[in-house]
């Protein structure tokens, strides 16, 4: 409170940064750092009712290791769990190779304790009904709910014909949210980044911890034939489908150390899924019963299940471990991220997987393709030498190429990872022309916070 009533008396912008391990920018900018690393305490667990209360710096890994106490856990699954805070989750809306399962962070998130621009404080959650009113307290509810409520108003048509058609969308503001006939106005705020308020106390959802996780990998000779049956893998139920492009890893010399994966590393094939199945040990049986069922008309050439504990940890170390190896690979293009989490709806995935390629390929460049394949995310990064001219200019090229695709598409920029600095010019204001984008209204911030949206784009970030 002390931070933001300094900053409100000087005009000084605040940024606020979790664990600081996202992708767009969301940790630097001009003003006050503040880091939650030192908020990190867990408040309490109620394992009956499966909700945490906690800091904004507490750390993932931590609060689950206390809930698995109660056999619970933080469902949303960062590749970063030993470092991603909670705050940063919300402030980001994490979400994970899982969220077929858990969904996102907004979904998990209950009740936020905040403090708004000016230094008041704010305390938002569930509403009674459509009464936005109910859903804030503290000195400012009434003026917030009557700002939230003209909003909601005024925009409701607009959310629903332009909003994007995938569930993974962190670009903008959780705007759905407010037209939810029973909104909860905590989850308004998930995913704003640090742009309407700093939180001080966060109310999550907790999930059961599952017995067992059983893995399968599947490879195919091309990633779209890999996109294409994974729609039919989506009816078996499983907790995640990854997507693992094996063409630019065979340049990584790391790779040799995934030894308990050669049958499938050593192919020629292109793509690979790595389909896994949560529950208790029959729940997990059952999903690979019906995998196995439908395999025959996958069009996979090879298909592993993966019974030793070693290989399952393997082939999700793998996962974790692309962009590491890409990195680890000779050459001067290097895998860049600013086109790193588009995302759109899985039956579209393969058709706009074609086009995403075809625009790097105009471009005279290579790109590596992996991810969320469940979801309908890749993390998509193309390989340019931004030490040349030529590689600075073939990003700006291709992010405006891509950022056209996705409109198309409609889909999302950012599935997963927020937009920061970095992908804030690509968001236009409320006056902008209608698109998919527009449903990030720049006026929203003011409405909550009393701050401007690009005075304040950096944010609690994390993957």
């Amino acid at each position: 409170m002390v931070a933001t009533s300094v900053a409100a008396e000087y005009g000084v912008p605040l940024v606020v940064r979790g664990a600081a391990t996202s992708t767009a920018g969301q940790a630097i900018g001009p003003g006050i750092a503040i880091d939650c690393f030192h908020l990190d305490r867990i408040l309490g667990i109620d394992p009956d009712g499966r909700v945490a209360r906690v800091e904004p710096g507490v750390v993932q890994a931590s609060l689950n290791a206390e809930a698995a106490r109660y056999g619970l856990e933080f469902g949303p699954d960062t590749s970063t769990v030993e470092q991603a805070t909670i705050g940063g989750m919300v402030g980001n809306n994490s979400s994970g190779s899982r969220s077929v399962v858990y969904g996102e962070t907004v979904d998990k998130t209950l009740r936020l304790r905040t403090v708004l621009a000016d230094g008041s404080e704010a305390t938002f959650g569930p509403c009674d009904g459509d009464d936005l009113a109910s859903g804030i307290a503290g000195p400012r509810a009434a003026a917030l709910a009557a700002g939230l409520a003209a909003m909601r108003d005024r925009s409701r048509s607009r959310i629903a014909a332009s909003f994007p058609a995938t569930r993974r969308r962190c670009s903008g503001y959780s705007l759905d949210r407010l037209v939810e006939p029973r909104p909860n106005l905590a989850r308004v705020l998930a995913g704003s980044e640090g742009t309407l308020a700093l939180f001080t106390e966060i109310e999550v959802a907790l999930d059961p911890r599952p017995a067992q996780r059983l893995t399968a990998g599947l490879s195919f000779s091309t990633l779209r034939a890999a996109l294409e049956a994974n729609l039919a893998i989506l009816t078996t139920g499983p907790s995640a489908v990854e997507l693992l492009d094996l063409n630019p890893l065979r340049r990584a010399p790391k790779l040799r150390d995934y030894s308990l994966l050669t049958p499938l590393l050593e192919s020629e094939d292109e793509g690979v899924l790595l389909v896994e199945y949560q529950g208790s040990e029959e729940e997990t049986r059952a999903g690979l019963d019906r995998l196995r069922a439908i395999e025959g008309d996958l069009g996979a050439r090879l298909v592993l299940h993966f019974a030793d504990p070693r290989e399952v940890a393997q082939a999700w170390e793998l996962r974790r471990a692309v962009l590491p190896l890409l990195m680890g690979a000779p050459g001067l293009r290097r895998p860049a991220g600013f086109v790193e989490d588009t995302a759109v709806a899985p039956e579209k995935l393969g058709a706009f997987l074609d086009d995403f390629r075809r625009v790097v390929a105009e471009h005279g460049v290579e790109a590596s393709f992996t991810g969320h394949a469940s979801a309908g995310c890749l993390h998509v990064r193309p390989l340019l030498d931004l030490k040349s001219a030529q590689g600075v200019a073939d990003l700006e090229s291709i992010a405006r190429a891509v950022g056209k695709l996705v409109l198309e598409y409609h889909g999302s920029l950012s599935g997963e990872h927020g937009d920061g600095i970095a992908r804030s010019c690509s968001i236009p204001s409320s006056s902008a022309p209608s698109s998919t984008l527009r449903w990030s209204l720049s006026r929203t911030s003011s409405t909550l916070s009393g701050c401007s949206p690009g005075a304040r784009r950096g944010g609690t970030a994390t993957n």
